[in-house]
């Protein structure tokens, strides 16, 4: 049955590209052919003895005069000085040395020629040394945008973008199934999720649950069973530049699938790691369909860009329509005042849920009563908690942010009243369900392969974290 769904999910990944090859028949996309489902992977001490001294045998007193006997030379009349008894060398013990540093918390400086190591995170100006690529550093702790790590003695900050891990094979040993790329696709999402469906069958499910404005699919892939006791939805790439949550999650699933079930517990995790894939396809690909024209050629008139085509298609936000698909949600979508047509950003749409994604994303979440929601953006370091004035979902989404926090080193920022019509505003506002905005990434996007790492170390006990927060 399972290998039946998989061969039925593989045709239809193929018969949904076909919509958006037509979109794009005149142009290279990132993939145009079916994924190929892949066969299955076949360490007292004692005292010396004291030297014995002569001794003269006893003698008589004769009865007649005696010969003199000859000189027998005897130990001098002075008292002999006495050797001091010495305790013989003790064995030395080495001077106590620092343990070795644990291997996952060294370091390298990584993707420019050097980094400035400061003081204090919050100015340029405390630095106290320049760390050239390749220098070896110990990291203590995640705050922020920032790494907390020792070299040479001193304690300082660099940013968390500009280190990986100093053991190469780190990742390769963390990930079977999803590459390590900044320019994850669409199609090579699609082809992950069957084999990560077929090497766990007996702990995934795998479906479709929409289509985008173009035609491509949407799918979900469940961890655990949808019979769990408890639900969890986690979605990312709504907007289209910030394709790298995509590869986040995906890298999470890969992670999880091959650690001790245990460590979820009884929660299902649903995963739709890229929202809004027409978007991510303009961006990754930095090309528009004839339709864009127009939505560009507006966006320069009003002043929106000054960029020329392919930088401009490089940024896209929105969907393929030009509707900002996280600005689409009913939660005080009526006082967004962001750009009135369609643009590659910031387009409210015409009215709530106008979008094909933001339909998809609705109707997948009314299917379930999930007990907390995760939307993963980027950029920022940050963690959105909370919306609205309901007390009890802000104050369970604040707990749970803390817990999340824990893991992740993010700052917390709360709601300050000019942003609305997102996925996680909807849906603490009108279901109520504790959510957060997770906000990944240091610089600004489509993000560097060199944040990658940092990324991925951060936020992979995510998921247990949240299990732990939801069996407390």
């Amino acid at each position: 049955m399972k290998r039946w769904l998989a061969l039925l999910f593989a045709g239809a990944i193929f018969l949904g590209t076909l919509g958006c090859q037509a979109q794009l028949a005149s142009r290279p996309t990132l993939g145009t052919t079916a994924p190929q489902i892949p066969t299955e992977p076949t360490a007292t001490q004692t005292l010396p003895p004291q030297p014995t001294t002569g001794t003269m045998s006893p003698t008589t007193r004769p009865t007649t005069v005696p010969t003199l006997p000859p000189t027998v030379t005897t130990q001098p009349t002075t008292q002999p000085t006495t050797q001091p008894i010495t305790q013989p060398p003790q064995p030395t013990t080495p001077p106590p040395t620092e343990p070795a540093p644990d291997p996952s918390t060294l370091w390298v400086v990584n993707g420019y020629s050097y980094v400035n190591f400061r003081k204090d995170p919050r100015t340029d100006a405390a630095v106290l040394e320049r760390l050239a690529e390749g220098t070896v550093v110990q990291l203590r702790y995640w705050t922020g945008k920032f790494a907390c790590v020792e070299y040479n003695k001193q304690v300082g900050f660099v940013m968390s973008c500009y280190i990986k891990p100093a053991a190469g094979e780190y990742m390769s040993n963390s990930l079977d199934t999803v590459p390590v790329t900044d320019v994850y696709s669409y199609t090579r999402m699609l082809e992950d999720m069957v084999t990560l469906y077929e090497r766990h069958p007996d702990r995934t499910e795998l479906e479709i649950i929409g289509y985008s404005e173009l035609g491509n699919q949407i799918p979900v892939l469940r961890i655990g069973s949808s019979d769990a006791a408890r639900h969890v939805l986690i979605q990312g790439a709504i907007h289209g530049r910030e394709h790298m949550t995509a590869w986040l999650i995906m890298a999470l699933a890969d992670y999880w699938l091959d650690q001790d079930p245990d460590a979820l517990g009884d929660v299902c995790y649903h995963l739709i790691p890229m929202s809004n894939p027409d978007g991510v396809l303009i961006s990754q690909t930095g090309l528009l369909i004839p339709e864009h024209y127009d939505i560009y050629r507006q966006d320069l008139a009003l002043g929106y860009t000054r960029l020329e085509e392919s930088s401009y298609a490089a940024i896209w936000k929105a969907n393929a329509l030009g509707v900002d698909v996280n600005r689409n949600f009913d939660a005080g979508w009526d006082r967004i005042n962001n750009r009135e047509t369609p643009s590659s950003e910031n387009h409210k749409g015409e009215a709530p849920f106008s979008s094909a994604e933001a339909c998809v994303l609705r109707d997948y979440t009314l299917r379930y009563t999930f007990d907390v929601t995760i939307s993963y953006h980027a950029m920022g370091s940050v963690i959105y908690y909370a919306y609205g004035n309901k007390q009890q979902v802000n104050r369970l989404s604040a707990d749970l942010a803390r817990k999340v926090v824990n893991v992740t080193g993010y700052f917390m920022i709360g709601d300050d009243g000019t942003s609305h019509g997102g996925y996680k505003d909807w849906a603490m506002d009108v279901l109520e369900i504790p959510s957060l905005t997770i906000e990944i990434g240091c610089e600004n996007t489509p993000l560097a392969k060199r944040e990658l790492y940092s990324i991925f170390v951060r936020n992979r006990d995510v998921l247990p974290a949240i299990t732990q927060w939801l069996q407390a």
